[in-house]
């Protein structure tokens, strides 16, 4: 299981080539009879908060017992060293900046098509984004052996006392409809015409049409 899971990243549910259903939670009991109910080791696909956008799919994680299921779908942090992820998510580049020593520090890593960063000084909070900088102001860095916390670029305020549904309600008289152009006619076709009247004494009348759109 494990060697599978790594082969494609961690990412998504299993599918060997002999099944023909993709499994998103498989049990593992090992000697424990099946009829316990009791498995050792559960693996379950759960989306995580940062890196979700990344990978565009659910991440195939292992815990210790059984998994529980949840009416909601919770998004988890990723726990990992850089050269963890960069070895199961590569093609990857780290983006060092030189201390006073001399020594090179870790500040970013590329990869996905964008730039896993601290977002704030003093933090060891990492976020995954397409649309930063490698390079930043910041004097965090960190090690790529050290394990780092890659979590969410947002965090809920559950102190907050605030209702929801008010907050946005009062928003509604600074939303404006977008669309694509206003109302307009154009003009989009011109016809002439001559049309021949009489058999003894010809004649004839000029005819003009317009259509617009």
């Amino acid at each position: 299981m494990g060697f599978s899971s790594y082969a494609k990243a961690h990412v998504g549910a299993v599918r060997p080539f002999f099944l023909d259903t993709p499994l998103h939670t498989i049990n593992r009991f090992g000697s424990e009879h099946i009829e316990s109910r009791f498995s050792r080791v559960t693996a379950s696909i759960y989306r995580l908060t940062s890196l979700k956008d990344m990978i565009q799919d659910r991440d195939l994680i292992f815990r210790e017992g059984r998994t529980v299921q949840r009416k909601n779908e919770v998004r988890y942090d990723l726990l990992a060293s850089p050269n963890d992820l960069v070895d199961t998510g590569s093609p990857g580049q780290f983006v060092t900046s030189n201390n006073r020593g001399g020594t090179p520090n870790l500040i970013s890593i590329i990869i996905g098509g964008g730039v896993i960063k601290p977002t704030v000084e003093n933090s060891n909070v990492l976020h995954w984004s397409s649309s930063v900088e490698p390079r930043h102001e910041l004097s965090v860095n960190f090690s790529p052996t050290e394990k780092v916390l890659i979590a969410g670029g947002v965090e809920v305020n559950r102190g907050c006392r605030a209702n929801g549904s008010e907050r946005w309600f009062s928003f509604i008289d600074s939303l404006e409809n977008l669309g694509t152009s206003t109302d307009y006619w154009k003009f989009t076709e011109f016809q002439a015409g001559v049309p021949i009247i009489g058999q003894q004494f010809a004649g004839g009348q000029l005819q003009f049409s317009k259509t617009w759109t």
